[in-house]
């Protein structure tokens, strides 16, 4: 023989009522019954009303095991990860007028635990209910969904991922409901398979196009500092042509014994090809285009812009912490590659 203790949670009207009652205690009802009085059923149901009993959601046959302590369980669906959470329940006098009622009266309390367990499954029932039908529609959304981001990876390849996808690592997610349909099959086997072949082959489809990404970037990366070691070559090669042809002694020298020279070279060409441009060779500088509120320039910016068909823009200077943005005159890549600044006729860049 089992002995259970049958707990039912009163809510607050229900201890009100009861409180001089031997039966209630610590704002529960409590009674002690043989297990060999209740039906196969509702021993059954007693597993998920313990403290330890199955987690799962979809739980068809639960083991049968001696139970020491039931309590009336409130059951909510979490399609999510296809199962069901758990609470206790108050039974009340507003939404559980019989149950409320039995145990006013001081009725049997065997027929109380009846109706108890008899209305506990029902809430059960309603809630699985309610996660199928959530769970079916979350299997077919993400059906739909892994079947047009398959066609969409097979189409575009690469072109289909965000930069998120390629250089951070983010990819599709397995749903958390994936083992309790694939491996324990709750829907049944052909929908376990269609979840499985849809997962399979997104997860190919995005890891080669993420492999072709990388491989793009890759290549790209390469032609690039290939690119920049051609200009830098070649800037190197005007440089000393230039320096040959109308450098001082001096810059010759330089270069003659591979001293550096870059600066030297870039200060005396600007001197001989911009006579009237006093460049900044100090500080870090970006540049964008004009805006209407932004600071005008002079009457002799605006003068040694049309002298050097260069350009006005609103150049941000860096300079010992501190940041500024201002109109200067840039001629994008005088020479070498070079971008020469206008510096600061006030002082304080060089």
């Amino acid at each position: 023989m089992t002995t259970i203790t049958f707990h039912i949670k009163l809510a607050s009207d229900m201890q009100a009522r009861l409180y001089a009652m031997k039966s209630s205690r610590n704002g529960f009802w409590l009674a002690q019954i043989d297990e060999r009085h209740l039906t196969s059923v509702e021993r059954e149901h007693l597993l998920r009303m313990a403290p330890a009993g199955c987690p799962k959601a979809l739980e068809w046959n639960f083991p049968y095991d001696p139970v020491g302590n039931v309590y009336t369980t409130a059951y909510f669906p979490d399609a999510a990860y296809a199962r069901l959470t758990r609470s206790f329940y108050e039974v009340s006098m507003r939404s559980d007028p019989e149950i409320a009622r039995l145990i006013i009266d001081d009725a049997d309390p065997l027929t109380i635990i009846h109706a108890a367990i008899a209305d506990d499954r029902a809430r059960f029932l309603r809630a699985r209910a309610e996660l199928e039908r959530r769970l079916h529609d979350d299997i077919i959304l993400f059906l739909n969904n892994a079947r047009a981001r398959i066609e969409e990876l097979a189409r575009l390849g690469a072109d289909a991922l965000t930069e998120n996808e390629i250089e951070r690592g983010h990819r599709p997610q397995k749903p958390g409901w994936y083992d309790a349909i694939v491996n324990e099959r709750i829907f049944g086997q052909a929908i376990g398979n269609d979840v499985a072949d849809a997962w399979s082959e997104l997860i190919d489809r995005f890891d080669a196009a993420r492999a072709e990404a990388r491989a793009r970037r890759e290549e790209a990366k390469r032609e690039a500092e290939a690119r920049a070691r051609d200009a830098e070559r070649r800037n190197l090669e005007e440089a000393r042509a230039w320096i040959e042809n109308f450098g001082s002694d001096r810059l010759k020298t330089l270069v003659e014994r591979d001293l550096p020279f870059w600066r030297e070279y870039v200060s005396e060409r600007v001197r001989v090809e911009y006579p009237e441009f006093e460049p900044v060779t100090t500080g870090r500088k970006t540049w964008r285009n004009p805006q209407a509120d932004d600071i005008p320039p002079t009457n002799e910016q605006i003068d040694l812009a049309d002298r050097y068909n260069a350009r006005i823009v609103m150049v941000t200077i860096n300079l010992y912490g501190y940041s500024r943005i201002e109109p200067r005159v840039v001629i994008p890549e005088a020479f070498g590659g070079i971008d020469l600044i206008e510096r600061d006729r006030d002082g304080g860049e060089s």
